[in-house]
């Protein structure tokens, strides 16, 4: 049974348990949509992690200035470094804002070393990046995640183009996940993949168009309703 988040957060740190501190981040962030409980719990597996700078002062996602992070005189044991891994990634995945995904994103791609940091857990921030912007859905963030969609090509992920057309589709590999979170990135864009999949070109149809589609669809209809209910009224 997992200790309470208020125990998680009176207990000293080093008698804490990292299984502990991921699994009830995890959760605060999944169902209690607490992100400020998750922050302070994921310090505390920073500090647990033992992960600090040069002159030995713990890690902070919040301080973008100091060189890269590491622990010195002890290996990572793949255990912790499944738990980082995972438990950064859903901070990214839940984050309330955009800009706050960022920052844990640039945490962990500039300030975090090997074997914490892998190729496959980037990979999967950066998909986390492109869900919580499209997510956000401004202009500002639906532009800046097409640069996010196009590392992600540049990296050798592909974009299936049936994941475009289908309404469902089994998400087992990077590929797949990546192709449905950028797909409301590349129609607000007016964009689509290229038959391999390995590009980007203009859409047949853009998501502007079609609002003004819609909206004359919508006039029309209301003009024609009116003169209906004029010739009704003059009949009278």
């Amino acid at each position: 049974m997992l200790p309470t988040t208020l125990k998680l957060l009176e207990t000293p740190v080093m008698e804490t348990l990292l299984p502990d501190l991921m699994h009830t981040i995890l959760n605060e962030l999944k169902n209690n949509n607490d992100f400020e409980t998750g922050e302070k719990l994921f310090s505390r597996m920073l500090e647990k992690l033992q992960l600090q700078d040069s002159l030995g002062r713990t890690a902070d996602v919040y301080c973008s200035y100091q060189s890269q992070y590491s622990r010195k005189n002890q290996r990572f044991t793949n255990a912790e470094i499944n738990y980082f891994r995972k438990t950064i990634a859903t901070m990214i995945r839940y984050a309330p804002h955009p800009e706050k995904g960022l920052k844990y994103a640039s945490f962990f791609l500039n300030q975090i070393s090997p074997p914490l940091r892998d190729a496959q857990t980037e990979i999967t921030i950066l998909i986390n990046l492109i869900y919580i912007y499209g997510q956000n859905g401004s202009d500002e963030y639906m532009k800046g995640a097409l640069d996010f969609v196009k590392i992600g090509l540049e990296r050798g992920l592909v974009l299936h183009r049936a994941t475009f057309t289908e309404r469902k589709r089994v998400f087992n590999d990077p590929a797949s996940v990546f192709s449905s979170v950028s797909k409301i990135i590349l129609k607000y864009n007016n964009l689509q993949p290229t038959m391999d999949g390995k590009g980007l070109e203009p859409s047949r149809t853009s998501h502007h168009s079609t609002y003004n589609n819609r909206s004359s669809i919508s006039t029309s209809t209301t003009k024609a309703d009116s003169s209906r209910h004029n010739q009704h009224a003059s009949q009278q």
